[in-house]
């Protein structure tokens, strides 16, 4: 991988493709401020059905990704 991006994840209909696609979309990004960049650079993939990026304090979705907080957990909560 070329890029920054602390993680890019895919959701696509192989292993195989989805693996190819955050390759891409994480090479696309080389700093906070491009997170859309990979985002669109996934999109453009036929068979890719979501995406998420983060890089330092930024993160992008798209598609078919089902964000869920993380209350009552004990990495967010007192010590």
């Amino acid at each position: 991988s070329f890029g920054k991006a602390d993680a890019a994840l895919v959701i696509a209909k192989s292993a195989a493709l989805a693996d190819a696609a955050a390759t891409a979309a994480g090479n696309a990004v080389r700093s906070p401020r491009e997170v859309k960049k990979g985002i669109d650079a996934a999109k453009q993939i036929a068979g890719v059905e979501g995406v998420l990026i983060i890089k330092a304090d930024q993160m992008a979705v798209w598609g078919d990704f089902n964000i869920v907080p993380l209350t009552n957990s004990p990495a967010w909560g007192p010590r």
